[in-house]
């Protein structure tokens, strides 16, 4: 499809505005209202159905709280239920969040049905993103996105020309969604882009776009995985958590305390260290900071020690 035929659509369904309303904004921008420009309408919702809270169950993860202080236990989310967290309250919590899916599910429909009616489906690169994830339902005895555990990931589905059906287990961030824009646009990848196009994954190319993942949350919280194993370090307690994800994805057996396991747990230690000082590095964070503006930070971990300098 030549360049000048293609349209990118990008449609926002912000948590703080109602989800029928922005669901209706979007729909009269496909009908080419917007050019006036128009505020928020607010209208009725989508009429979500109910759940019965007893009859959800709750994920293999559950528990009454988190194990240990994980440096983020009493903010925002967190706050929304008593701990420990019971077993009702966190099927109610689920039944509400449930609901909320639904009236998302019908929002999107309605946009969907639009572009289709429109005839533009065949032009129409359709993405389906978010913020972080939650642990709603008590997940580590957790209920926000204030930690690393895998249910804080964002969801990602892509539809549309030049997307084929399918599923992919590769290791990707957000802001590869840029250079995969890009591509499917055909157009150029600017040279300053931190990303790595996903067409190549999505068309069978190749089936991953990198070997690890690093991420951070705060001061409190690292974390490097692969494409099996995931280590989790909390600086503030010196506490170290390895999990074994083709075998445990819930993450409910924290491996790093077993003997066995240690070899694989140096390894992980020396691959976060490593991961860290490549981010610094491609932020210019390692050289020529002014320390008025930074905070100095020892990472001490196996025997390894290095300076780092990361931003207040």
């Amino acid at each position: 499809m030549a360049r000048d035929q293609r349209r990118l659509l990008v449609l926002g369904l912000m948590g703080q505005y109602p989800m029928a309303g922005v669901g209706w904004q979007a729909l009269q921008y496909l009908k080419g209202l917007d050019r006036l420009g128009f505020e928020v309408w607010y209208v009725e919702d989508s009429g979500a159905p109910p759940y019965d809270p007893a009859k959800l169950t709750l994920s293999k993860n559950f528990m009454p709280k988190h194990p240990f202080d994980n440096g983020e236990l009493a903010v925002r989310d967190e706050k929304l239920a008593p701990v420990p967290r019971t077993e009702d309250d966190m099927r109610r919590h689920l039944a509400d969040y449930y609901a909320c899916i639904s009236a998302l599910d019908h929002e999107l429909g309605r946009i969907l049905s639009a572009v289709q009616a429109a005839k533009s489906a065949d032009k129409t690169v359709v993405i389906f993103t978010s913020d972080q994830g939650l642990a709603v339902g008590g997940r580590h005895g957790l209920m926000g996105k204030q930690n690393l555990y895998e249910h804080f990931k964002s969801p990602l589905v892509l539809a549309g020309p030049g997307v084929p059906k399918g599923r992919s287990d590769a290791l990707v961030y957000l802001f590869d969604l840029f250079p995969t824009l890009c591509s499917l646009a055909d157009a150029e990848v600017p040279k300053g882009a931190e990303g790595k196009s996903l067409v190549p994954v999505m068309t069978g190319k190749e089936v991953k776009t990198r070997e690890h993942l690093f991420a951070a949350y705060k001061d409190v919280q690292r974390m490097v995985r692969d494409s099996q194993w995931k280590l989790v370090w909390y600086p503030k307690v010196g506490r170290f958590q390895l999990f074994d994800l083709g075998d445990d994805p819930d993450e409910v057996k924290d491996l790093s305390g077993d003997k066995a396991h240690a070899k694989k747990l140096d390894e992980m230690k020396a691959l976060l260290i490593r991961k860290a000082l490549a981010t610094l590095a491609a932020l210019g964070l390692m050289s020529g900071v002014a320390l008025a503006q930074a905070t100095k930070v020892t990472i001490a971990i196996g025997g390894a020690a290095c300076l780092c300098y990361l931003p207040t």
